[in-house]
């Protein structure tokens, strides 16, 4: 406890008071003369009551000091700290570990820069016998130091090493906000500490105890590549590039773009090979751009003639250049048109900038994942034909579909395919490889292997003729996203029934008697569709569209939602087969999923090779899918001159009475509890 008014104490002089009141006090003494027996007698009993009167007396003024002693303490202000209050020399160190922080100067990195200033910083004060916290700012800041002194010197050459190791530098950014809420609570135990903040930002506005370390150096300057694309105009490809300039002075960027996998016919490298449309070739462009510092400059490289009313704008930094102009050169009338390409790799820059890291941008080809249907039934039916046709179109930017429509029994095949249509037929043998769907499958002995039996057909009559309407008993279930159940109607079907009822999902059901289940387990991706396309009203409205879509997606998903992304950006992963597999190549491990869908983060920009290992494959032959993914630098980082308004305070919200426990109320409860006893002393003395 602590008194927060100390000078409240001087009322204890009230004390000294009542002692001296005491002692002044008159003293009036009463003698007896006892002239007879009795007299003596009664003189005698009085005597023997003296000493309880002195008691009285004692509690009395006793109970007087501790009133006063009350009284003073109020007015002292009595208070607990919830912690001890420090002002002695402390050093908080935040030391941004951003992306930005690589930029090379003089042979040192800022990051490298940062770690000097704070061993300096922190053996300064530690020296002068203060206390050091060291945090590193990541994109979850990190506390190597706490609050720790000289006598913890191999700690403190543990966390300075931690700093120092090779790769400790992160390539997205840094959330220093975060790392000011660590700091701030030491800073809520001694307010008299300093931060320091070691980084190369800059801020217009900096709080009271806080303290900016520049490591910037003068003279340095980046160009780096902030998107780079390829986008199909009028049938060809053309180059997208954003490049950003960042520095004192204006510069001529040097860019450069490597097309791989090329197959027009009559394309020349440039040294006398040709190409041909079945072997793909690598094509190398060069130009140059005019950038001015603090923009983006927008770089379009374009196939063919260029529309006139598409010119290059250096006030508004766009740059249109035909592929001709930057190197490519053709053996005949000068078709420089990019129809066919693999993948390409933009570069910027000729490795005389500071900051490297988004020098260079991958851009992965157009080729698409092939999805492979087939559908078989022995009479045409134009709704799923038609429903095959619009899925083309709606899955054109995720899968390439390869549909193949039999007629014949003997012509359907049972393996090869990702997606099974078997309308009016079961199979002899179920594929394992894909995934199966059942229409108005007819009673037959082989759904015994699948736990599944059809029932006769059942007529749904009614008056108007359109039939019942379905019921939905899962809609939660991914296939019945965006369904109406009861929209849709059907004048007849077959019921489904289960020998283990555990190992389906029934989504739709009629009259309470199942015509749509589903079944995913591993391998075992099978959906039933009771009754006749024809005799219901699926196929007039979106729902038909909608189921089936569902299925794809639920049984076939992508595995990843797009082929690029940021550092330390979140990437979902899903699978379609057995796992999936992460190989980057920087490292010789592949890490490997099994249970989806799961979200990674990439740390380090790179093209990583995903691998996924399908169904249907046997034992040293597994089946693989293969795409790649690449993780770009953070372009928020390539401006190495990033300025910012302010910083976040560590010292906001630690006020005084926030870190106190008022004890006033108690010691007024004791003065209250001691005049009431000293009445009651009051009372007795009297009586």
């Amino acid at each position: 406890m602590t008194l927060l008014t100390p000078l409240g104490l001087l009322g204890l002089i009230g004390i000294i008071i009542l002692i001296i009141i005491y002692i002044i006090k008159p003293n009036f003494q009463q003698k007896f003369i006892s002239s007879t027996y009795v007299w003596k007698k009664s003189l005698n009993y009085r005597k023997r009551r003296l000493p309880s009167g002195r008691f009285k007396e004692l509690l009395l003024i006793l109970c007087q000091v501790l009133l006063i002693s009350s009284c003073a303490i109020i007015l002292a202000y009595p208070a607990l700290e919830s912690f001890q209050k420090e002002t002695n020399n402390e050093a908080i160190v935040i030391v941004d570990a951003s992306g930005s922080m690589m930029t090379v100067s003089e042979d040192l990195s800022r990051y490298e820069k940062a770690v000097d200033k704070t061993d300096a910083i922190c053996k300064e004060t530690l020296e002068k016998g203060g206390k050091v916290t060291i945090i590193k700012a990541e994109d979850t800041p990190k506390t190597l130091f706490l609050r720790a002194d000289l006598s913890s010197a191999n700690l403190y050459n543990d966390a300075i090493l931690a700093l120092r190791e090779e790769g400790s530098c992160t390539y997205g950014q840094a959330d220093l906000e975060a790392a000011m809420s660590v700091a701030k609570e030491v800073t809520d135990i001694n307010p008299g500490a300093t931060v320091y903040v070691v980084t190369d930002n800059s801020y217009l506005s900096v709080p009271e105890g806080v303290s900016i370390v520049d490591v910037k150096s003068e003279g340095e300057w980046n160009a780096g590549i902030l998107s780079a694309e390829m986008r199909k105009v009028d049938g060809f490809y053309n180059t997208y590039v954003t490049i950003g300039l960042y520095g004192s002075e204006n510069r001529t960027v040097p860019v450069s773009i490597v097309v791989n996998g090329v197959r027009n016919s009559t394309i020349s490298d440039g040294s006398g090979s040709s190409g041909s449309t079945s072997e793909g070739i690598t094509v190398s462009l060069q130009t140059t751009v005019d950038c001015i510092a603090g923009r983006e400059t927008s770089l379009i490289l374009y196939s063919g003639t260029l529309s006139d009313d598409l010119t290059s704008n250096p006030e508004t930094g766009i740059y249109y250049k035909s592929y001709a102009e930057c190197g490519w050169e053709t053996s005949s009338g000068g078709n420089n048109n990019l129809l066919i390409y693999e993948d390409a790799t933009v570069t910027v820059g000729n490795n005389s900038d500071n900051y490297d890291v988004d020098d260079s941008y991958y851009i992965g080809g157009p080729t698409k994942k092939t999805l492979r249907i087939q559908y078989f039934s022995a009479s045409r039916s134009f709704f799923i034909e038609t429903f095959l046709e619009i899925a083309r179109g709606y899955y054109e930017g995720v899968w390439e579909l390869d549909i193949s429509t039999v007629r014949e029994a003997n012509a359907y095949k049972t393996e090869g395919f990702d997606y099974y249509i078997f309308e009016n037929h079961i199979p002899g043998v179920v594929p394992n490889d894909g995934a199966v769907v059942f229409i108005n499958p007819p009673t037959t002995d082989r759904l015994d292997a699948l736990g599944v039996s059809i029932g006769s057909i059942e007529t749904v009559e009614t008056e108007n003729g359109t039939g019942a309407s379905l019921t939905g008993e899962t809609m939660s279930h991914p296939i019945m996203s965006n369904v109406s159940a009861d929209k849709i109607f059907v004048t007849s079907f077959c019921p489904i029934q289960f020998v283990d009822a555990e190992d389906y999902s029934v989504l739709l059901s009629c009259q309470s008697k199942n015509v749509v289940a589903v079944k995913s387990s591993g391998a075992t991706k099978l959906m039933f569709v009771s009754f006749p396309i024809e005799n219901s009203t699926i196929a007039l409205n979106p729902e038909f569209v909608t189921i089936f879509f569902n299925s794809i997606d639920y049984f076939l998903p992508a595995t990843l939602d797009s082929n690029d992304c940021e550092v330390g950006e979140e990437v979902k992963i899903n699978c379609r087969g057995k796992s999936v597999t992460i190989q980057s190549p920087s490292s010789t491990e592949a890490e490997e999923f099994a249970e989806f869908p799961v979200t990674k983060k990439f740390y380090i920009p790179n093209v990583y090779v995903i691998t996924t290992v399908l169904y249907g494959g046997t034992e040293g032959a597994e089946k693989t899918e293969t795409e790649l993914l690449f993780v770009r630098a953070s372009s928020a980082e390539s401006n190495i001159f990033n300025e910012e308004i302010t910083i976040t305070s560590p010292f906001d919200g630690a006020n005084y009475e926030d870190t106190i426990t008022d004890y006033t109320v108690y010691f007024a409860a004791a003065l209250v509890a001691l005049l009431f006893f000293e009445w009651l002393l009051n009372l007795w003395q009297g009586a």
